[in-house]
This record gives structure tokens, sequence and C-alpha cells, in this order.
């Protein structure tokens, strides 16, 4: 898979978590007649936190990012840029690999960690994160560091870059809210 496509894939997963997460839904309302960027489709139902998205008003939303790899600098560079978010990125060095970048991008803040363990995913804040992406290049750390993550947050979405696919599909049935990529 090109990584253009494995960056909009992983985008698509992490920001649409108010459509798959039926805790949004509880404080939901309707709103008829709603468009979507002069699309023709119209939502029966919008969640709150997306109302508040789309007026500009409320709190950014938050994730949480491992890696440090071409593929997390630009999903964390788009999360900031385009959706406005505040990224927390757990990466093992701030000043190698895409670190220095990543410090340069507004809303962004590292915690320096040689893994994805319970204290860094702590420190990064996974407990009240809505999303998680594990985009490292090592599936056995994403499979860990998911797991620990989902002890801290049993409600987190993730998303998991897996170069195993057939043990990713396995492992994506172990979390309610989880969506497994590869890019081979």
């Amino acid at each position: 898979m090109e990584c253009h496509e494995l960056i909009r894939r992983c985008l698509y997963h992490i920001t649409n978590t108010f459509l798959s997460r039926p805790s949004f839904h509880k404080h939901a309302i309707t709103i008829p007649g709603l468009r979507f960027g002069g699309q023709d489709r119209v939502p029966r139902i919008i969640s709150v936190s997306t109302l508040s998205a789309l007026s500009g008003q409320g709190t950014p939303r938050r994730f949480v990012v491992c890696g440090d790899n071409p593929l997390a600098y630009r999903l964390v560079n788009e999360l900031v840029t385009r959706f406005g978010a505040e990224v927390t990125v757990i990466l093992p060095h701030r000043d190698r690999n895409q670190g220095p970048l990543m410090r340069q991008l507004p809303g962004v803040r590292l915690v320096q960690a040689a893994q994805p363990d319970t204290a860094a995913l702590r420190a990064a804040g996974v407990a009240d994160a809505e999303a998680l992406a594990l985009v490292d290049q090592d599936d056995v750390g994403n499979i860990h560091a998911a797991l620990r993550a989902h002890e801290l947050n049993p409600e987190l979405r993730m998303v998991i870059r897996m170069f195993n696919t057939s043990l990713g599909f396995r492992i994506r049935t172990l979390f309610a809210d989880c969506a497994v990529l590869s890019d081979s």
C-alpha cells in the first residue's frame, strides 16, 4: 500500500471515532437538513462533539501517536494542521529522527520513552485521549502498547500498524474499537 493511502486510512479511522463509539451517541441531537461540504448526504444524527468541531467551538480533540518515523510525522502533521487537534507523541528520542520536526508543530507535546510502556502512556494522557495510533515498525511492540493502553482506557479507539496482517486481524478482535492497517 502506498504511504499516502496508509496516511489517509489512518486519519479516517482515528478522526471518525464519533461515528463508531456509542458513548458519543448518548449526547447526540438530530439536525434536519444539515449538509457536509455541500454534499447531498444528510446525516440523521450528529454528536455534540462533532457539532462543536463544525462550529469551531469547544475543546480540541486529543490524540496520542506512538512512533518515530515518516508515517508518524505525517499523521501528526495532518492531525494538528487539518483537524486542529492536540497530539502527544511517544518517541524514543526528542532530538533524533522525526523528533525535531514534530517538536516544531503547534499543539504537539513529546513524551520521550524507550518504549510505550504504562508510564509513558500515562504521561501521554491515554486515559483521557480520544484515540491512539500505534504506527511504529514493530508488530510485537505495537501489540504490547495496545494491551497496556487498553488497561488504562478500555473505550479508547486504536489504530494499529501491523506488517503481519493475519496476526493483525486476530489482534483486532481483542479490542472493542480497533482498526489494524498494513502497508504490505
